[in-house]
């Protein structure tokens, strides 16, 4: 006794959504459902076909979506008896780094700044304050982005990044509540600032950050509610003052500064609570 035919009820494709990057191809399937207690004798399985509603971005044959530019496009397929279902395809574009060989990283609160070999800097992690320097206040998290060029050095703060150029400038990004970024203002920026020319290397500490010009000279701004500026004072500076001289190098910790000076000798200022300034005391 031959059986009778059922025809499906419901049609699926294999994914509900596509990322590709152009020039990618994807092949998608497709299967029927059907009332429950029909046997694989009785299923009908209908002709379909498949279109796309933005060829321009991805085309498809028989099932197979090539992804042909940046945008986006809903793959469908349909079977004979008016059956549908969808698939929405997304074609971004793809980044394509440098060779890597980094020279530097700098490690914020909650973000990351790599230098490569280049001169080129990239950034990647949070970005509520703008300190990722990219004009935005959008976290990166996937791959880092670039973001400058021509950079010497790189200081990550706590949500602050100080970047030394080539050419002796220093530039500024990220929370500058405190005046941290040395521009003057207490204004948070996205955008990296230029701040000082004639720089030799720069420090970013939790709030404050420390700069060593060319001449040897030492100079401070941001947070100075421990004493970190190592000016005599606990008062906050938002422009760059000089508080040292003969200066080899400068550490600056989260909220504690160090300074090697030319003579070898080293010196500290800032919380020292827990003796992070190594002179016997917690004062």
């Amino acid at each position: 006794v031959e059986e009778d035919k059922v025809d499906p009820t419901s049609i699926s494709v294999s994914r509900s959504s596509l990322s590709m990057k152009t020039s990618d191809t994807y092949k998608l399937t497709y299967s029927y459902g059907y009332p429950y207690g029909t046997t694989s004798s009785q299923k009908v399985e209908p002709s379909v076909t498949w279109t796309s509603s933005n060829p321009s971005v991805a085309t498809v044959s028989d099932g197979t979506v090539t992804a042909v530019s940046i945008g986006t496009s809903v793959v469908t397929v349909t079977s004979a008896n008016g059956l549908s279902a969808s698939c929405n395809v997304t074609v971004i574009q793809e980044l394509v780094l440098p060779k890597w060989n980094v020279r530097q990283v700098s490690g914020g609160g909650y973000h990351t700044m790599f230098l490569n070999s280049d001169g080129t800097l990239w950034a990647c992690g949070r970005n509520y304050c703008g300190q990722l320097g990219d004009g935005t206040t959008t976290a990166c998290s996937t791959t880092p982005k670039q973001v400058m060029t021509g950079v010497a050095s790189v200081a990550a703060g706590g949500w602050h990044t100080m970047i030394l150029k080539t050419d002796g400038t220093l530039w500024a990004c990220g929370s500058n509540s405190d005046g941290r970024l040395g521009d003057g203002t207490t204004t948070s920026c996205s955008t990296p600032k230029q701040v000082m020319n004639g720089v030799a290397s720069v420090a970013a500490g939790g709030y404050h950050t420390m700069i060593l010009k060319t001449d040897g000279t030492l100079w401070a701004c941001g947070d100075n509610y421990y004493g970190q500026l190592g000016d005599g004072t606990t008062t906050y500076c938002s422009t760059p003052k000089q508080v040292m001289t003969g200066v080899a190098s400068v550490a600056a910790g989260f909220e504690h500064t160090m300074i090697l000076k030319t003579d070898g000798t080293l010196w500290a200022c800032g919380r020292n609570y827990n003796g992070q300034l190594g002179d016997g005391t917690t004062t």
